[in-house]
């Protein structure tokens, strides 16, 4: 096909596409073979106009197969090929040419990228030769093809399904895994932008927190579409899940206190990825954030109870500072992502028409709104409860002079990790304010001791 011109080949592919969408039923049950009429219209085509058209048809031949009545073996029989087509463009690399860099006809990567995407994503039989593709990319050290393939890897594993996940999951974790951890040196190769990638210390350290944050979401889409007991399982026996729990036990501990500055931002580097780990888990569902709760957070609510009840009466809240910081991060983390994703909810119930529609009928609306949804918003409640109880103690030691904004008895904190009910709102607000602007001073900041000293006169 090749060795036609452009306007040629463009009109051969809008034909097969005419085909398809016009006579899909009648050419299936003639089994007329159209995959293979692609496959060699298609091949080694690199016009952008037609590459559109081609990544389109490969969206309108999946559909085919798979309407009613139709037989899918051939698409089941050369979906490895055709994945191996599509995935030959992946990740797309394209300078528009004059002619359409601009004006009604002009063409963008971005385009390109999102019908690729498409194509890669139209039938669960391409999952074979897709998924192991991008995990590939995932480790390159080109940033663009690593933000393509979190990119892709939210929009397929969903269309997927869980079964066409099933062989491929340990291989997605490890991989997403290494890129949420890479801030703090658990792996993920580093990413060099287009054009080098000069900048200093600071701004790669920016460039994978940046990639870790996309990383996450792409994360929580993955658990999502794997279903319980998956990835969810995998991420919460993980070693890095074990360290965390392990900093937050020993920021208790006087050895801790004495730390030099450089484990002291290691720790804090720690527990800024496992938390967007754990996170990206509790937000795929309510029985992901019920599995997390039962294995880490109630362990994690048990030491942040612990750092606000001093052992003795000798022993001053001071040195357990950072525990109690930890601790409070950690469950902030999840209830933010958590109420991120009902957040999504709410919108597709409170606004008429077509959007509302559309946003409902996503995977995370229906997911929350389950009749078994109910657990894991229990244990959001739980969460949420002692996170507000742990900042009210916080903030009544740091301004005991504004004990009228929080009731003491309503909000304390028992070593079991249990809290009465929270009846005042203020002190809260401003305990929050004062953790979350602990929790975003910059590494070197973080590294000076954090006081927690009694005013004089408090008891």
């Amino acid at each position: 096909a090749q060795s036609f011109r452009q306007e040629e080949r463009s009109a051969l592919l809008q034909l097969l596409l005419v085909a398809v969408r016009r006579w899909s039923r009648l050419a299936g049950r003639l089994a007329v073979p159209l995959l293979d009429a692609f496959l060699g219209a298609a091949d080694g085509e690199k016009d952008p106009r037609c590459l559109l058209l081609a990544f389109e048809a490969v969206e309108a031949l999946c559909e085919m197969h798979h309407a009613p009545g139709v037989d899918a073996a051939p698409l089941r029989q050369l979906g490895d090929e055709v994945a191996d087509w599509a995935s030959s463009y992946f990740p797309i690399s394209f300078n528009p040419p004059p002619n359409l860099a601009r004006g009604p006809a002009a063409i963008t990567r971005a385009d390109l990228s999102s019908a690729l995407e498409t194509a890669l994503a139209a039938s669960p039989f391409l999952a074979g030769g897709v998924l192991p593709l991008l995990v590939e990319k995932l480790s390159s050290t080109y940033r663009p093809a690593k933000e393509d393939s979190l990119s892709a890897l939210r929009r397929c594993c969903p269309a997927y399904g869980a079964d066409a996940l099933g062989p491929h999951v340990r291989q997605i974790w490890l991989a997403l895994r290494a890129e949420v951890m890479a801030p703090c040196g658990y792996g993920g190769a580093a990413a060099v932008a287009p054009g080098g990638g000069a900048g200093g210390l600071g701004s790669e350290t920016d460039s994978r927190l940046a990639l870790a944050t996309l990383a996450a979401s792409c994360l929580t889409v993955v658990t999502r579409a794997a279903g319980p007991g998956a990835i969810d399982s995998m991420a919460l026996q993980d070693a890095c899940v074990g360290d965390l729990l392990s900093v937050i036990r020993t920021a208790g501990s006087p050895a801790h206190a004495s730390s030099a500055s450089a484990a002291v931002v290691r720790a804090d580097g720690q527990v800024l990825c496992g938390c967007m780990v754990l996170a990206a888990v509790a937000a795929a569902g309510p029985a992901s954030l019920s599995r997390t709760h039962t294995v880490v957070l109630v362990q994690v609510q048990s030491l942040l109870a612990d750092s606000l009840t001093p052992a003795d009466a000798d022993q001053t809240c001071d040195r357990r500072a950072d525990q109690t910081l930890y601790g409070a991060t950690v469950l902030a983390t999840v209830v933010d992502a958590v109420a991120a994703e009902l957040r999504k909810t709410c919108t597709g119930r409170s606004f008429g028409g077509e959007v509302s529609r559309a946003v409902a009928a996503a995977p995370s609306v229906q997911t929350w709104h389950a009749p078994s949804a109910a657990d894991g918003l229990a244990a959001l409640a739980e969460v949420k409860g002692v996170l507000l109880a742990g900042l009210a103690v916080v903030h009544a030691r740091l301004y005991p002079e504004a004990g009228s904004q929080c009731d003491a008895d309503s909000a304390e904190l028992g070593a079991g990790g249990q809290q009465g009910t929270a009846t005042r709102s203020g002190g809260y607000a401003a305990a929050a304010a004062d953790v979350m602007a602990m929790d975003t001073m910059s590494p070197a900041d973080r590294a000076q001791p954090v006081s927690f000293a009694q005013p004089k006169g408090y008891g």
